[in-house]
């Protein structure tokens, strides 16, 4: 199937102009827009997967509609629809996500005060989603935004595998969902998603915003072959040969020999993530970035004892970061490293602040109104 230009339709259904594409995936585009009767700019996201396979964007649609009622945490839908028989949906505008305030931030991370907070606030969104019987199962840094006119709110977003979560009969195999560096060992090997999960998904985000380096993130799996065109899938198959083990494997096609490198990779990143101490590893982030230690330490022991299938304490996670603010006198109405540069890392003498990217990191509107009409 030939993938539409989006772009060349420049109005979608009388309401709303395109001004840019923000991102792109396999199956799906996010673009700029605004609303032409009142100039609001808004995000697009188009469903580009063939007609009959639609069910997860339909899912996502649902999960947004019923969570928009719940939580603060989550960008609100405006509106969705078909246009040229191609399912789209209108989401709130949000600010940078987290992942790339992250790499504006001197040493790659942020300041303990701001990654406090915003371990709080994930814990929020994260209960949010759960209390609607919602597992998101790919939380990382960039499914996270903060607000584009209120930069000290963290909206978590990205629905597409997000599914009901079960409390009993657990499948006995759902294969691999989320973002390998973040998955709990779980998910590595391809267990019923539950909550502890999602929460642990938010812990390695913790220690990656604090400036964290995981051993597992040495491991590189080569792309999908379906993402590649036909220069880079040669280009990636050769450098695949260069393992003696796949090339002994003399039948095999192209595709063939690219996804047993990945199936491999995948194996090595869950077996050093496995092996790896965790509390050395916090030792060693709180040595070099002053992070609190003991405070990760029982947020992992916590969720380390958890059930697949059990209620966690959101509270209790709650009021663990709530202690250690307390502590250091940080108050959730303090500056953010992004809205307050020359404080974002102690004991650093320089910053590094976005200028003219602004409209690049744009993720998904803050737009409270609801009374847009479907098409």
């Amino acid at each position: 199937m030939t993938r539409p230009d989006i772009a060349k339709f420049k109005i979608i259904n009388e309401d709303w102009k395109l001004k840019s594409r923000l991102g792109a995936g396999s199956f799906g585009e996010v673009h700029l827009a605004t609303e032409i009767k009142s100039g609001i700019k808004v995000a697009i996201k188009f469903d580009l997967k063939p007609e009959g396979e639609d069910k997860a964007f339909k899912k996502e649609v649902d999960f947004l509609t019923k969570l928009n009622d719940n939580s603060q945490h989550v960008p609100t839908l405006i509106a969705f629809g078909k246009f040229n028989s191609i399912n789209y949906c209108v989401m709130q505008l949000l600010g940078s996500s987290l992942s790339d305030l992250r790499r504006d931030q001197p040493h790659n991370r942020f300041s303990v005060s701001s990654v406090l907070r915003i371990a709080r606030q994930m814990v929020w969104a994260a209960r949010d989603v759960h209390a609607q019987g919602i597992v998101h199962s790919d939380i990382k840094p960039a499914n996270f935004a903060i607000g584009r006119l209120k930069p000290k709110k963290i909206y978590i977003f990205d629905f597409g595998i997000s599914d009901i979560f079960r409390t009993k009969n657990p499948r006995d195999w759902v294969g691999f969902r989320g973002t390998r560096t973040y998955a709990s060992l779980r998910i590595h090997d391809q267990k019923e998603p539950g909550r502890v999960d999602d929460l642990w998904s938010i812990f390695y985000c913790v220690l990656k915003m604090a400036g964290c380096k995981f051993p597992w993130e040495k491991t590189k799996a080569p792309p999908r072959p379906a993402k590649l065109d036909t220069e880079s899938l040669d280009r990636v198959y050769q450098e695949c040969l260069k393992d003696e083990s796949a090339k002994k494997a003399g039948t095999d096609t192209k595709h063939e020999v690219i996804n047993k490198a990945r199936k491999k990779s995948h194996k090595q990143l869950a077996k050093i993530k496995r092996e790896t101490d965790i509390e050395k590893l916090i030792d060693k982030t709180q040595k070099r970035t002053n992070i609190p230690g003991h405070m990760l330490k029982k947020f992992h022991n916590y969720i380390c004892h958890l059930e697949w299938n059990e209620q966690p304490d959101y509270t209790y996670l709650d009021k663990l970061i709530k202690r250690e603010m307390q502590k250091i006198g940080v108050k959730m109405s303090d500056p953010y490293d992004w809205e307050d540069p020359a404080k974002s890392v102690e004991n650093t003498k320089h910053s590094k602040i976005s200028s003219n990217k602004e409209n690049k990191k744009h993720i998904s509107v803050e737009f409270n109104r609801k009374d847009v009409n479907n098409n």
